[in-house]
């Protein structure tokens, strides 16, 4: 059982490692595929479909959009920022399925938790986006 008090908040550089990490594998998985068809004389077309394909995941994941596998991911990202010895299959043999919920609300922050130099930032970008739509229109 994990234990949520060793999670640590995730930051910028741990998403772009785990966009990195989905897009490896889907690429493995395809490359596999191609040459389980075609030997190692894999056509042009599979190499576009592969570059399309990467195209497709997504840049910024929601809760809703995380799968069991990107939350064992991620939480292992989060772990290993105390102990970096621990391993990708430690972290998936410690997570309970009942509470993924629990583990993305400890490596993600909460829009309220943020600091208030955050808060306060986030809300001066919103701003400045409506002013340009405005004015565009």
């Amino acid at each position: 059982m994990l234990d949520v008090g060793r999670l640590k908040l995730l930051g910028v550089g741990d998403i772009v490692e785990h966009q990195r990490h989905k897009k490896e594998l889907r690429k493995k998985e395809i490359i596999e595929n191609a040459k389980d068809l075609y030997g190692d004389n894999i056509p042009d077309s599979i190499f576009d479909y592969l570059e399309r394909q990467l195209k497709l995941i997504p840049k910024v994941e929601t809760a809703e959009t995380l799968s069991p596998e990107d939350i064992q991911y991620l939480v292992w990202l989060s772990l290993r920022k105390n102990d970096p010895d621990v391993t990708l299959k430690q972290a998936g043999d410690w997570l309970n399925l009942d509470e993924l919920d629990l583990y993305v609300s400890k490596i993600f922050p909460a829009p309220e938790t943020l600091p208030e130099k955050t808060k306060k930032s986030k809300k001066k970008v919103a701003k400045k986006t409506r002013k340009k739509k405005k004015k565009n229109n």
